[in-house]
């Protein structure tokens, strides 16, 4: 399901993995998982919309499994490559 991984350090300093998602799975798609405030956050940025849409109907229960999961505030945030026009849709599980 992955086709490349990244561990490090963000531009912003923090601690990420980058995942970019096999072409069979969800095609365009790239992972990144961090925490901001206390929260565990997947953020998904997607260049094709077809991906984009399974992901933003699939938000909210990917949020839900996380938190269930980890049993800690989870963020999912779904957002194309479009650096004018992010679509951006967050789902928040837990506090």
């Amino acid at each position: 399901m992955a086709q490349r991984l990244l561990v490090g350090d963000g531009s912003s300093g923090r601690r990420a993995v980058q995942i970019q998602l096999s072409n069979d799975a969800l095609p365009g798609v790239v992972m990144d998982v961090f925490e901001d405030a206390g929260a565990v956050v997947a953020e998904f940025t997607c260049s094709q919309e077809s991906s984009r849409e399974r992901l933003v109907h699939a938000a909210q229960w990917l949020a839900d499994g996380l938190h269930a999961s980890l049993q800690r505030t989870a963020v999912v945030r779904v957002q194309t490559d479009d650096p004018e026009d992010r679509c951006l849709i967050q789902a928040q599980a837990g506090s």
